[in-house]
């Protein structure tokens, strides 16, 4: 499911919020709208269950009461206020309006593409027909945004961390190339405004992946393969990964 990029907004009396540009240049769709009533009412048309992110300018009282009647009119959206200050009372009367996460006047575009793309991901996992794969214990949930291990231990993963999995989970052998590999994650940040792109990427994806899941006390069993690219399973753990091809042809 590719990320919807459509974002509704609404600024109420304040303007055009400067980060707008930034986000449009990243990929985003921004549609300023005219109205809190505007907002509910584009919000509707979309697809029962479909992602419905929502920026919303949160400057006064009043835009705090617009917030909480747009959360009773579409209780799956998605609201990220724009916070006009960085006081504490604030952010808790925005909270207790419903918002989903606050983003604070000094804080980047960047910033707030990021939490779009996590909003997402957590709105994937909550989305029915998101159905696991599963290899020895090892499933990718949600979509494929998260890995359990056999052990019950879980890590969220980057776009490039999925793309890899889901990649190595759907060939044959559970053993890719690098070319495919590769491939896979081009795809996997052009599809994702705002995905960061390391260099090396195929090489730096997988070893941050093997560091994210000792930390979680997960051996991730994917190795490399000399030559050919990468496997995964019980053979990648103990070291002696082949790739299909390879086993074949002996």
């Amino acid at each position: 499911m590719l990320f919807q990029r459509e974002v509704l907004a609404w600024t109420g009396r304040a303007g055009a919020d400067d980060r707008f540009a930034a986000l449009r240049a990243a990929g985003f769709e921004i549609q300023v709208l005219a109205s809190a009533g505007d907002v509910a009412e584009r919000g509707r048309r979309r697809d029962e269950g479909a992602f419905t992110p929502i920026l919303l300018m949160a400057d006064g009282p009043q835009a705090h009461a617009a917030i909480g009647w747009l959360r009773a009119q579409l209780p799956r959206a998605c609201l990220v206020a724009l916070a006009r200050t960085a006081h504490e009372h604030e952010s808790l009367a925005l909270l207790r309006q419903g918002v989903d996460w606050i983003c604070r006047p000094d804080e980047s575009a960047a910033l707030v593409g990021e939490v779009l793309l996590a909003l997402w991901r957590r709105h994937l996992g909550e989305v029915p027909g998101a159905e696991p794969r599963t290899h020895d214990g090892w499933i990718l949930r949600g979509y494929a945004w998260t890995l359990q291990g056999p052990c019950g231990g879980r890590i969220g993963l980057t776009a490039g961390e999925r793309a890899l999995l889901s990649a190595l989970f759907e060939a044959p052998g559970l053993a890719a190339g690098r070319d495919a590999l590769r491939a896979a994650l081009d795809g996997a940040y052009d599809r994702e405004a705002g995905a960061h792109r390391p260099a090396g990427r195929l090489e730096v994806v997988v070893n941050r992946l093997r560091v994210k899941g000792r930390r979680a006390g997960l051996s991730i069993p994917i190795r490399a393969v000399r030559g050919h690219g990468y496997v995964f399973g019980p053979t990648a753990a103990s070291g002696q990964g082949r790739m299909p091809s390879d086993a074949a042809a002996r």
